[in-house]
């Protein structure tokens, strides 16, 4: 299970790092957008969404760091 989603995530950063290559911060998104999305301030560019990328990463890493710390304040 965790080599599995070892390779999930190097599949995930190979895919970024392609995505990155062609990155224009000024120009619209590639690709569709979900319609939920459609009008928000950080959809109107590519900078945006990269911004909204790093935001949301950022959020999660810091919900795993206080997950490892509450498993490691519970180790005997």
């Amino acid at each position: 299970a965790i080599a599995e989603l070892g390779e999930l995530v190097r599949g995930q950063l190979e895919r970024f790092r392609t995505d990155l290559a062609a990155f224009d911060g000024g120009a619209a998104p590639v690709g569709l957008l979900r319609p939920r999305d459609i009008g928000l301030e950080y959809t109107r560019t590519q900078g945006g969404c990269l911004m909204h990328i790093h935001e949301e990463v950022a959020q999660h890493r810091g919900q795993l760091d206080v997950t490892v710390d509450a498993l490691n304040s519970v180790r005997p």
